[in-house]
């Protein structure tokens, strides 16, 4: 199971991480979040992360020029598009020679065919929670949606998910689920992870 630790914002925080030993490491690259790096990280404090922890961009309906730009000064990994971008912009992204997620606000009315477009540019899709905010909303969706997916391209679950998971992401079960994508629910505060809950948490998952 793939473990992505996103929000992340701060240079110490940032190295507690590290020692959990996520899969993936997400930094939100988008104004519109209080998860923003923009003035708190730099390419060169990244520097320390070894190569099997994968850094992840989170963009939202931002420009191909500034993702290809952000995506090279910070040597990102994968570009996570977590806004309305179409599947025509995932194509142009993949042909640039980056790997793409592409995240998806679920509710009731969500309809899981619109990713058929998408999957032929994508590696991941993140199946979230939707709210006020592009992510980072604290909020849950239901799972047994994800019934209705019968795509191939496999996914990661977001949205809402803390310390009592545990048990519902190991009875979970889907041919494409590939992993898990945690935040809010484990932060002291905007883009601070607390260490203790992150580290028995993953304890418990693996």
């Amino acid at each position: 199971m793939l473990i992505k630790i996103c929000g992340n914002k701060y240079c110490d925080n940032i190295n507690e991480m590290l020692s959990v030993t996520p899969d993936i490491l997400g930094f939100i690259f988008s104004s519109l979040s209080k998860r923003c790096v923009a003035d708190s990280l730099f390419p060169d404090d990244l520097n320390n992360i070894p190569q099997h922890i994968k850094r992840a961009g989170v963009f939202v309906n931002e420009k191909y020029e500034i993702i290809v730009q952000k995506s090279a000064d910070y040597k990102l990994h994968i570009v996570q598009l977590h806004g309305d971008e179409s599947p025509e912009e995932c194509k142009k992204l993949k042909e640039k020679g980056l790997n793409l997620i592409k995240a998806f606000s679920v509710d009731d009315s969500f309809d899981f065919s619109i990713t058929e477009a998408y999957s032929p540019f994508c590696d991941y899709f993140l199946f979230d929670a939707g709210g006020q905010y592009y992510g980072g909303n604290g909020t849950k969706f239901d799972w047994s949606q994800i019934k209705q997916y019968s795509g191939k391209t496999p996914f990661l679950i977001g949205g809402g998910i803390g310390p009592e998971s545990v048990s519902e992401i190991k009875h979970f079960s889907h041919p494409s689920f590939a992993g898990i994508d945690i935040n809010s629910r484990f932060e002291t505060g905007p883009g601070r992870k607390d260490y203790f809950l992150v580290r028995n948490f993953l304890k418990e998952i693996r």
